[in-house]
């Protein structure tokens, strides 16, 4: 219902991503999220599905041979992979090249990687949710070849993810009030079970947020 309402909104999605079912986690086969999989893109024909690979919080990998089903089955047009392991990565491409399968990481620390040896196609990124311009310049320079300054810029991201990813989704919110106050105060509450950044959290956001160079 959620992916139809986005697909028939005033402002229709570009693509879907979706992950697997939280219920019946310990029930779930790859058989079953490849029907989860095909119920979505079939309410949604038309728009781009995208698979939400996160196994240490969804608590369920696929592997590569359910990811194959689901590709075939569904279909999946991509995946947004913030696992960040290269070798999982290197056996999809083995199957499924960049001209027919869409490869995007949601792990800043494993892009620069993927885009130089395993044939990654750019990213979706939660540090770009307060950090839009840094993440997308990321990606343009390194398009560009500009590869010293792609490291440069790479090196500063990850230092200021290491710091605000230890919050979780409140850490990103905490960082966008920094970055854009009054664009913060029109976010909806945080949600549970994610508690807002205490004090010394926000003063350790803040004195990353510093020396990355980013909030000057």
């Amino acid at each position: 219902r959620l992916a139809e309402r986005a697909v028939e909104s005033a402002r229709p999605a570009d693509l879907l991503l979706a992950g697997p079912p939280y219920y019946y986690q310990a029930t779930l086969t790859r058989e079953r999220l490849t029907g989860h999989l095909r119920d979505i893109a079939s309410a949604c024909a038309g728009v781009p599905l995208l698979y939400y690979h996160i196994p240490r919080m969804s608590h369920f990998d696929p592997g590569v041979d359910g990811l194959s089903e689901a590709i075939a089955s569904a279909p999946l047009a991509g995946i947004k992979d913030s696992d960040g392991v290269h070798e999982f990565q290197r056996r999809v491409r083995e199957r499924h090249g960049p001209a027919s399968f869409l490869y995007l990481n949601g792990n800043i620390e494993a892009v620069l990687r993927s885009w130089n040896e395993l044939q990654g196609q750019g990213a979706i990124l939660g540090l770009a949710a307060a950090l839009p311009f840094p993440c997308a310049m990321l990606w343009k320079k390194w398009r560009a070849g500009e590869i010293d300054d792609t490291r440069l810029l790479h090196t500063s991201l990850c230092s200021l993810w290491s710091v605000v990813k230890r919050y979780g989704n409140a850490g990103i919110r905490a960082l966008l009030a920094m970055l854009a106050p009054l664009k913060a105060e029109t976010l909806a509450p945080g949600r549970r079970p994610f508690a807002e950044v205490s004090e010394a959290g926000r003063t350790e956001i803040a004195e990353a947020l510093r020396a990355s160079g980013f909030g000057a």
